[in-house]
């Protein structure tokens, strides 16, 4: 007991384990032990082929990655610093007697838990190119214990910046109430609830410092046009995933907020899914033109299409269709993705097609029930 934050923490993570066990009526224990392993397979099986590819960039810039790494983990350090600082104080564990480092202790684990991602990553996938061919260790080393120091020196710098107050929350939520009153629009609003959290999520000055990393991977002799183009892309690229993450979100919490008005399935469904499925359609036929233009063969820039639509509509499918259960959907999201990856690799346009009938399935069963 004179840990209480560790206690905690112990706590938590036991009583977040048993809300999964009691949510999950079909799966026991062991269930989900097994299809977390069948998970991380798929996932090495999707990932093997590219692992050498991999290896033999971050080997050539070994130097580079370790600036990358270094800035992507300052900053994850530095916005998960302010969030549980935050949170810290105005928890119920806030009143208890501790010393002051016990209190950034606990701060600090929580914010520099999500920058040991990638270091874990890229051992990975040195590890995986090592079993298609044999590697030599003088090699493989650097690579690790670079991007190791580079995590530890960017959470380092993290915590020594100061923290800004981020001031008063802009009125995000002005842009939903712009609408004329009626029975049939009274779900409008929550089609641009994603959208919404996706610019919270994302205001300029975090959206800035995402994209240094794209200005430091470009080389130094390229052409304007061609670095306004793969920023564009990039920029993209992180708006089409953190507009992914918010329909997941939003899913559930206006799946929950709803729970006491009889609304049906399908209602609930198209509004809010049009909205973000709409902007996914647009930007990301807006990349492939950029990808073309930058000189990507139109076949394979397709391919990266199907593959992102499928992605998009099969985890859309399960947010939807588990947004009024407690179930975890982020396992079954992880195995669909990696699922779809396997089979695009076997063969193309398989991946979409399946998406396809997969979504089509799930949503016209929970329709029906």
């Amino acid at each position: 007991m004179r840990h209480p934050y560790i206690r905690a923490s112990h706590f938590e993570f036991r009583n977040r384990l048993a809300s999964w066990r009691r949510a999950s009526t079909q799966l026991s224990s062991w269930g989900w032990v097994f299809g977390a392993i069948a998970t991380l397979a798929l996932a090495l099986l999707a990932i093997r082929p590219s692992a050498t590819v991999v290896f033999n960039i971050l080997r050539v810039h070994t130097t580079t990655m370790d600036l990358l790494v270094a800035l992507q983990a300052s900053l994850l350090a530095h916005l998960g610093r302010r969030k549980w600082t935050t949170i810290c104080a105005r928890d119920w564990l806030s009143s208890l007697p501790v010393t002051r480092w016990a209190a950034r202790g606990r701060v600090a684990l929580r914010a520099i838990a999500p920058t040991l991602v990638l270091p874990l990553l890229t051992t990975a996938v040195v590890l995986f190119a090592g079993l298609d061919r044999p590697q030599p260790a003088e090699s493989a080393a650097p690579i690790m214990v670079g991007c190791l120091v580079a995590t530890v020196v960017g959470d380092f710098l993290a915590w020594l910046l100061p923290l800004r107050d981020p001031g008063r929350a802009p009125r995000l939520m002005a842009a939903t109430t712009r609408f004329r009153h009626g029975p049939a629009t009274r779900l409008l609003p929550l089609s641009g609830w994603p959208l919404i959290q996706v610019r919270a999520w994302l205001p300029p000055r975090v959206f800035a410092r995402l994209m240094v990393p794209a200005m430091l991977l470009l080389p130094m002799d390229v052409s304007a046009n061609v670095a306004v183009a793969v920023l564009f892309l990039w920029a993209v690229a992180w708006y089409l995933c953190a507009l992914l993450c918010a329909l997941v979100r939003i899913t559930r919490d206006g799946a929950h907020w709803l729970r006491p008005t009889p609304l049906r399935f399908r209602r609930f469904a198209w509004a809010v899914a049009r909205g973000s499925l709409f902007k996914q359609v647009q930007w990301t036929l807006t990349a492939t033109v950029f990808l073309i233009a930058l000189g990507c063969r139109p076949v394979l820039a397709a391919r990266f299409t199907e593959l992102w639509f499928a992605i998009v509509s099969v985890t859309a499918a399960l947010a939807l269709t588990q947004a009024r259960g407690s179930r975890p959907i982020w396992l079954k999201i992880a195995a669909s993705i990696c699922v779809l990856v396997a089979l695009e690799r076997l063969r193309q346009y398989l991946a979409a097609l399946s998406a396809a009938f997969a979504s089509a399935w799930i949503l016209r069963k929970v329709a029906r029930t």
